[in-house]
């Protein structure tokens, strides 16, 4: 009697599997390759398990800003780069590792366009912001460079009437009088 076949609920929970097969991961500390069973999910893992136990996950490479690669120092090699590591694989023929990259490739065109996508949003941000600056400045500078407006004072016309008092003054001048 044949065992059912695995159903990856613990090594990829929910998500859909895309793509799956065994191949060979050089180590990162001991360089040896070793059989590991690939999971590719459609949201962006690609969980390894031992082959014997596909249930439980090895480790998982999340595939969002990856490069895949052929690698020619070893026969059927590729590698996927990450911002954290490079994951040298091998699999067991020309048209496995052909399936495998173009399984991949997906993500790496996805991540591209995405990255592209930020790219060109950035350069939206940037270019809005320096025209709010300009339109800012430009209608600031027109405001102190128009024509001045003529300055017209109109001065209250006040007229002010003082009594005019005409005060005599009568001093004799005169030489002492001589009482007689």
């Amino acid at each position: 009697r044949t065992p059912p076949p695995p159903t990856f609920s613990k090594a990829v929970g929910d998500a859909k599997v895309v793509h799956a097969g065994l191949l060979h991961k050089r180590g990162l500390y001991h360089t040896a390759f070793k059989s590991r069973w690939f999971l590719l999910t459609e949201d962006g893992r690609l969980v390894y398990t031992s082959p014997t136990d596909r249930d439980n996950p090895l480790g998982t490479i999340h595939l969002d800003n990856i490069a895949a690669r052929m690698a020619y120092a070893e026969p059927y090699a590729f590698e996927i780069v990450t911002k954290d590591r490079v994951y040298s694989l091998r699999a067991a023929s020309l048209e496995e590792r052909a399936k495998w990259l173009q399984s991949l490739s997906c993500w790496t065109a996805l991540a591209n366009e995405n990255a592209l996508i930020e790219h060109a949003d950035e350069i939206i941000c940037q270019a809005s912001y320096h025209r709010a600056r300009e339109d800012e400045s430009s209608s600031f500078e027109t405001a102190f460079q128009s024509p001045p407006l003529p300055l017209t004072t109109t001065t209250p016309t006040t007229t002010t009437t003082t009594p005019t008092t005409t005060a005599t003054a009568t001093t004799t001048q005169g030489v002492g009088s001589v009482g007689l």
